[in-house]
């Protein structure tokens, strides 16, 4: 996705600051979520996803602040909106400065475009052998610190044709995707990896948990396993930019129902309605 501007507390820069702590350790928490029509999806959301994740690694700043920093950026009407919240201060060392003001930025990308059959018949999948790394502190949050994706992303290019990759943690579990949260069903109820030594609480993965529930399909969050996946009726995949993707295939074994996800996509309406589809059991 190309560049269209970058704003650090209002202002727009084309340069960073040269002792960020983000740049130098990973100081820092961000979220990705698209703007269509002047609007950000699921924006309330993600602001309180933000600074809780914040919160977490002991920066101070709240969802009111959060959304005045965007209203006070001109941010394009069409764009994928990166919203970052890096820890203040400045110097060599890990050790962060006491009472330092955290920083506030925007980052606008072009939003990408995909084939609609990704939506539609779901998309390839391939498992990866790199393991995500064990931190239980910081599971769940997306910090700046993305090594680890980084490395699962230069490994699923090794496999022709796929377009996710599936990450494990240390115990051979299957926990996420490079840039998504994993579901799977077996027909009646929904399934998803916990988060407890690694991955994101991803807002769009939340969000599909509520919308499951609300017409009464089941969601049970487990460790999911290869075996867990073979046996899966459907695979599914999501994040806040793609919304929700069925997955065809896993590693060229076939998971061709989609009815789940259909389903769910209709409900929530994004980013790519399919029209009706009945769910529920």
């Amino acid at each position: 996705m190309s560049l269209i501007g970058c704003w650090i507390e209002g202002r727009a820069v084309t340069t960073l600051p040269n002792e960020l702590r983000a740049t130098h350790y990973g100081d820092g928490v961000f979220r990705t979520m698209p703007r269509t029509s002047g609007a950000i999806s699921l924006l309330a959301q993600q602001l309180a996803r933000l600074a809780a994740d914040a919160d977490a690694i002991g920066i101070d700043v709240s969802a009111a602040i959060l959304s005045d920093a965007l209203d006070d950026t001109p941010l394009p009407d069409e764009a994928v909106i990166k919203l970052c919240v890096w820890r203040g201060g400045a110097g060599r060392g890990y050790a962060p400065a006491s009472g330092a003001r955290p920083l506030i930025a925007v980052y606008a990308y072009a939003l990408p475009t995909y084939p609609a059959a990704h939506w539609r018949d779901g998309i390839a999948v391939a498992t990866l052998s790199f393991r995500l790394g064990a931190q239980p502190a910081t599971a769940g949050i997306k910090h700046c610190n993305r090594l680890d994706q980084v490395l699962a992303a230069r490994e699923l290019a090794d496999h022709a044709g796929a377009v996710e990759g599936l990450c494990r943690d240390l115990r051979g579990n299957i926990v996420c995707g490079t840039r998504s949260n994993l579901f799977w069903s077996d027909g009646s109820a929904l399934y998803t990896p916990t988060i407890v030594d690694c991955g994101v609480r991803g807002v769009m993965r939340e969000r599909v948990l509520a919308v499951a529930a609300e017409r009464g399909i089941a969601t049970i969050e487990r460790a999911c396993s290869a075996a867990d996946l073979v046996s899966a009726r459907e695979i599914i995949v999501t994040n806040s930019v793609i919304g929700i993707w069925p997955v065809d295939s896993v590693d060229d074994r076939r998971h061709p129902d989609h009815a789940m996800a259909h389903c769910l996509q209709a409900a929530l309406g994004h980013p790519l309605p399919l029209g009706e589809h009945a769910c529920g059991r």
